[in-house]
């Protein structure tokens, strides 16, 4: 059975020291004597479950982080011409940290650029070109200088002046047809049959020739269609050869690929992406730099962090926000938790916790180590008592409580414990009275007597003495209490308690003895 610091030895000093005052006081005046009753009770000490907060503090290993650190990578590869840093220099966003060999991309850049401005210059030639003949077909179009469709006009133009003569000569003949038959008619056989004949063989032949106009003009107005169809196709090539020369004349995609080249030029110069303290750097003059060689290592020391490893048990109370206490050399200040992992580590299993450092009395170097003292466990207006009045008993926790007189075992559910307190989350009341004195005759159903009783008690016998042995015994009563005070701030360990817990009962019992 495990027990904590009891002031066991109070009361019984106070009584001892009161016995032998009493006896001093009889033997100077021997026509007094003062008899004391002993009385059988332990006399212990109670104190009351209080409301209050508990908090466990754990202490823990950080290492030192600055609160934002970069790799600085090239993104391109290339000769290191000049670097302008070395480590523990201060650098400021935007400063040039090193100069890569770009040489050869400016060659490039330059190449692409005559090749480009030679192909506008032949693609704006061949559209001027386009241009130039729509002009001309339009003109001989339009202003009637074309020679095919000139002509085309003028066949046609000829078969109608031909049909027309033909129709005449149509008219003619049949007029002097029916002419010759009227004549007949009127003058019997004016004409011969031979002549007659050859009136109906000239209609005949005007016929013929009116056909052969008609046949004439529509071949005329064919070959005209077919000109002018020819002559749209000529139209629509042209405009082709318009729209084929401006997109050749679009050279978007190699002005983009030039700008490319032109931004790239940019990232052979190397400049540091924060304000910082540079604190690797990686690279000389005449190196071969590439993408997947670090160059740099800044870090922004202005905020600076530090990291430590908790427990998934401790883990789960901690919150952002929450205070923390960092010590170094010696020296303490305040910190704030702004990072909780939520992802335990390969390695052990905990958690990586971040706080920040605030106002910290001297520069700390990025890799260093700090105490940090975090909260582990709270508890807010909970039930606490005095982690030394518990006991134990296999997985049993308990105290005694006082009760009309009688020891009373109360078996508790507890909660945290600091290194005063212990949290009661059941099995006592804030109006128990639990006791703090540490006696082995102490057990469930014993009878005791509160100190604070015992004293009073002594003291009302006190006042049934003549003046000057109360004055007596007050003083020796002070003395008591006094060295009872000093005995429990100097008192041993558990260990020594322990130890020490037969010398008391044995002094007990002897000063039992002499009363008697």
């Amino acid at each position: 059975m495990k027990h904590g610091k009891k002031l066991a030895g109070l009361a019984i000093g106070v009584a001892g020291l009161l016995a032998i005052g009493l006896m001093t006081g009889a033997a100077s005046q021997e026509e007094k004597p003062i008899e004391v009753e002993a009385d059988s009770r332990l006399v212990v000490e109670t104190a009351s479950p209080h409301i209050d907060d508990i908090i466990v503090t754990g202490e823990y290993v950080g290492t030192v982080e600055p609160s934002r650190q970069v790799v600085v990578y090239p993104k391109v590869s290339g000769e290191v011409l000049d670097v302008h840093f070395n480590i523990g220099d201060t650098v400021q966003q935007g400063d040039v940290l090193l100069q890569l060999d770009s040489t050869s991309l400016r060659y490039d850049i330059s190449l692409a650029q005559a090749n480009l401005s030679k192909a506008q210059s032949q693609a704006q030639l061949s559209l001027e070109q386009a241009k130039q003949n729509q002009e001309l077909y339009d003109h001989g179009v339009q202003e009637g200088y074309n020679a095919t469709l000139l002509s085309a006009e003028s066949a046609v133009a000829k078969a109608e002046t031909a049909l027309q003569e033909a129709n005449a000569g149509l008219v003619s003949a049949r007029r002097a047809l029916r002419d010759a038959r009227d004549d007949n008619d009127d003058n019997d056989e004016y004409y011969t049959d031979s002549q007659m004949h050859q009136f109906r063989d000239a209609v005949v032949l005007a016929e013929t020739k009116v056909e052969s106009a008609q046949v004439g003009l529509e071949q005329a107005q064919i070959n005209l269609d077919a000109v002018k169809l020819q002559l749209a196709d000529q139209r629509e090539n042209t405009e082709t050869a318009i729209r084929s020369a401006e997109l050749s004349s679009n050279f978007n995609s190699e002005s983009i690929s030039i700008q490319k080249m032109q931004n790239t030029l940019g990232d052979y110069t190397i400049v540091s992406p924060i304000n910082g303290v540079i604190e690797q750097r990686n690279v000389d003059p005449y190196d071969m730099a590439s993408s997947q060689t670090p160059l740099f290592v800044i870090s922004n020391k202005e905020a600076m962090t530090v990291s430590f490893q908790v427990s998934e048990t401790t883990w789960a109370n901690m919150r952002a926000g929450d205070d923390v206490t960092i010590e170094k050399q010696g020296q303490t200040w305040p910190g704030t938790i702004v990072e909780i992992s939520t992802m335990a580590n390969t390695n052990g299993g905990l958690y990586t916790i971040k706080a920040n450092v605030e106002n910290a009395p001297f520069d700390l170097n990025t890799g260093s180590t700090v105490k940090i003292f975090a909260e582990m466990q709270s508890s807010r207006d909970t039930l606490l008592i005095p982690i030394d009045s518990l006991y134990y008993e296999g997985s049993a926790t308990y105290v005694f409580v006082y009760r009309s007189g009688l020891v009373k075992k109360a078996v508790l559910e507890t909660g945290i414990s600091d290194a005063v307190y212990t949290e009661v989350l059941s099995g006592l009341s804030a109006s128990d009275l639990v006791i703090t004195t540490w006696n082995s005759a102490i057990m469930d159903g014993v009878e005791v007597l509160l100190l604070e009783d015992y004293l009073l008690e002594m003291e009302n016998d006190l006042f049934e003495t003549s003046g000057e042995e109360s004055a007596t015994l007050d003083g020796a009563l002070e003395v008591a209490i006094s060295d009872s005070v000093s005995a429990e701030d100097n008192s041993p360990s558990d260990t020594e308690e322990s130890e020490a817990g037969s010398d008391v009962k044995d002094s007990t019992s002897v000063a039992a003895e002499e009363e008697q």
